[in-house]
């Protein structure tokens, strides 16, 4: 199991291949931008990773992405030289900026595997907002994890011969692991593997209580992809 500084170090460079298009989920960013901030300025991204949802924003922001992971951030800054990137954890993270909107999607905070964490999570991003700034995260639930757990490992091949391969597998104590195995002709074959865990809504609204209003925003099966069945989704209010 690697560390969280060396999480996705295999994932980085198959990022961006394996996941495709992010279109959906920039557009729903997007829209839930507009409708809780629409006179947001300064945002900042939670685990950006590649940074494949700053770049499809709107133009005319100004974007900081951070990321606990070297290897995802060496190809964000390649792909985005004019976006702010930070290396540090989510979790206790001291900028000299403040935001209008922060956000963080695609299970990035499910990766944190302790309430203390996600605690810690939710404060930073609210002494890095200004006042009734936005805070936009999305998380998987149990029920989403569990279900994928019982899915067979799905595997893309690609011209070049690469095949990459992922799947979930349930371990005890309720948390999930997410395998990768990355495959090629003449080369070893590449493993990773990340721990995952999630809480239940009632204890993340309890979280978010001293700092934010919470709002919970479904998932709307007209707005979000087919990957988003099981993932809630929440818009906080700084108080």
């Amino acid at each position: 199991m690697h560390t969280h500084e060396d999480s996705y170090r295999m994932y980085a460079p198959v990022y961006d291949r394996l996941n495709g298009s992010r279109e959906a989920r920039i557009w729903h960013i997007q829209c839930l931008i507009d409708q809780y901030a629409p006179r947001a300025h300064t945002i900042l991204e939670l685990a950006c990773g590649t940074g494949s949802i700053l770049e499809g924003l709107r133009p005319g922001y100004e974007l900081t992405g951070l990321d606990i992971s070297p290897a995802m951030l060496k190809v964000a800054r390649q792909k985005l030289p004019t976006v702010h990137f930070v290396q540090t954890s989510m979790t206790h993270f001291a900028l000299k900026h403040s935001f209008d909107v922060i956000f963080c999607t695609f299970n990035s905070l499910n990766h944190l595997l302790t309430l203390e964490d996600w605690q810690a999570t939710f404060e930073s991003a609210a002494k890095h907002l200004r006042k009734g700034g936005i805070f936009l995260f999305d998380v998987s639930t149990y029920e989403r994890l569990a279900e994928a757990s019982t899915d067979a490992p799905r595997t893309a091949v690609y011209p070049d011969n690469e095949r990459i391969t992922t799947y979930v597998s349930k371990q005890a104590g309720g948390q999930f692991t997410w395998h990768l195995k990355v495959e090629r002709a003449g080369q070893p074959e590449r493993t990773e593997r990340v721990l995952l865990q999630t809480f239940p809504p009632e204890q993340i609204v309890q979280m978010l209580r001293p700092n934010f209003t919470a709002i919970a925003v479904p998932s709307d099966p007209h707005q979000v992809t087919a990957e988003d069945k099981g993932r809630s989704y929440y818009v906080c209010k700084k108080r």
